[in-house]
């Protein structure tokens, strides 16, 4: 009999302890550490051929002057000229980001802000060469009618921050960003400006002092 009660007495004992083991356990498991993905953004990259592009929760791919538009790398767009000149871009962190795409294989650009005509415009002009080397000028332009020079020239600076191009099915087009306010005399102070005037030319060689083959001006809404 005596056997019998240290017997039922050692149960008891092991299933106290076992009970309490595993409350313990379950308690640890309710105040653990959880992982919430509803504030994180997912970067995924993907590659094809020599090209990668990385989004970010919906955002725009990374900007490269290429030559080649990418879908979404730019969310504004105009066209000029019954579509001689298609214009490109965006603005980040005060930084002009455009594309130019010219029906032409000759040279492209544009100008900010003239005065009258041509005058006083802060022109940016490039082409592609024959052996496939891309070149862009910051310009100005003297006169209603020209001439319009490097800034360089003038006194000013090189403004262009990058820039790149191609020629693509008979069209060129080019890419460039630079700052909306430079401080150069010779640029148009940009970042004030909800909406900028423009003037833009295309030629058929790439010889930049040629003469156009087609112009006009427009505007465009920097901003929303």
């Amino acid at each position: 009999m005596a056997m019998e009660r240290m017997l039922l007495a050692t149960i008891i004992v092991l299933a106290v302890v076992v009970a309490g083991t595993l409350a313990l356990l379950a308690g640890r498991s309710e105040s653990g550490v959880s992982t919430t993905t509803s504030n994180t953004i997912v970067e995924t990259t993907t590659t094809s051929g020599n090209s990668s592009q990385t989004t970010s929760g919906g955002a725009t791919p990374p900007w490269r002057p290429d030559g080649v538009i990418s879908p979404g790398e730019y969310p504004r767009h105009e066209s000029f000229g019954s579509g001689a000149i298609e214009i490109y871009w965006k603005i980040e962190n005060e930084t002009l980001y455009m594309a130019l795409m010219g029906r032409t294989t000759g040279w492209v650009a544009i100008g900010f802000e003239p005065s009258r005509a041509m005058a006083d415009a802060d022109i940016v002009l490039g082409y592609v060469t024959d052996n496939g080397s891309v070149i862009v000028q910051d310009e100005y332009s003297l006169g209603e009618t020209g001439p319009h020079k490097p800034d360089t020239i003038l006194g000013g600076q090189y403004n262009i921050l990058a820039s790149g191009g191609a020629e693509h099915d008979g069209a060129t087009i080019i890419e460039f960003s630079r700052p909306l306010r430079t401080g150069d005399s010779y640029d148009k102070n940009l970042a004030s400006k909800t909406t900028v005037a423009i003037i833009w030319a295309i030629g058929s060689s790439d010889d930049p002092r040629s003469i156009h083959v087609e112009r006009g001006h427009g505007a465009l809404t920097l901003r929303p």
